[in-house]
């Protein structure tokens, strides 16, 4: 018999992320065409709970993507971080702007604070647009209609530092090590505003880590929370846990 921890290699994943992503877009797309109208007329109460459909198909396309990276994050990001000198400024600013419609849609307001000048730094851009993006996204999934998300980018010091702030429902500041878990370990937490956070946000803590920064939280119940993705401006390649071969050996276990 296979032991079942050697059945989940990221092939098997992959592949099983595959099968599921096929029915999830065969239903949102005939939901666009529906409430697109392409199918016939609709009332108001039809076309809500078309948006619905849609906003909960993009929302698990999302997270079966993101089950795809944590497989491969687990494994391999330290390996497959490709650092390049770019404008964080310009790619926080752009992926805020994908996710514009979605806020305006669930009725919740993006306020973006960037420097007047570019913010070179040297790191995986594609790691950091998806760290940045989980980010928001999270925001903007615990927000409540009528409140807004802050995002800001501060230098300090050598570093960068992205901010997602929220007014949501917030959480016990005791569980903030278990929202960085593992989706393995998240999965047995009961609290499901925890579990709801996991699998992304420990994505975005190995991005960080693999460039020699972090991520840090805080929040309040009520009050909402504040998610700050810290970087070094200069890559900090040397000084993050991918410089140690036999750490990455023990961390592709």
């Amino acid at each position: 018999m296979i032991e079942p921890q050697k059945c989940f290699t990221e092939e098997y994943v992959a592949q099983v992320v595959h099968d599921l992503k096929t029915p999830v877009l065969a239903i949102g797309g005939y939901a666009k065409r529906l409430r697109e109208g392409k199918l016939g007329p609709l009332n108001e109460r039809q076309k809500e709970a078309l948006d619905n459909v849609l906003e909960t198909a993009d929302r698990l396309e999302h997270d079966l993507a993101w089950i795809v990276e944590h497989a491969r994050a687990g494994r391999f990001v330290w390996e497959e971080a490709r650092h390049e000198r770019f404008d964080l400024r310009d790619h926080a600013a752009r992926v805020v702007e994908t996710v514009r419609a979605l806020a305006e849609q669930k009725g919740v307001g993006l306020e973006l604070d960037l420097p007047e000048e570019p913010v070179e730094v040297s790191a995986d851009p594609r790691m950091v647009d998806r760290s940045v993006s989980e980010l928001v996204h999270n925001a903007l999934k615990h927000s409540p209609e009528g409140e807004r998300v802050a995002i800001s980018l501060r230098v300090e010091e050598g570093t960068v530092e992205l901010a997602v702030s929220d007014r949501g429902e917030g959480f016990d500041p005791e569980k903030l090590k278990q929202i960085f878990q593992p989706w393995e370990q998240v999965i047995q937490i009961e609290d499901r505003r925890i579990r709801g956070v996991g699998l992304g946000l420990a994505n975005v803590k190995h991005y960080a880590e693999a460039h020699g920064g972090e991520v840090r939280a805080e929040t309040s119940p009520g009050e909402g929370s504040t998610f700050r993705l810290v970087l070094p401006l200069d890559g900090g390649a040397a000084g993050s846990p991918a410089a140690d071969p036999e750490d990455r050996k023990g961390r592709g276990r």
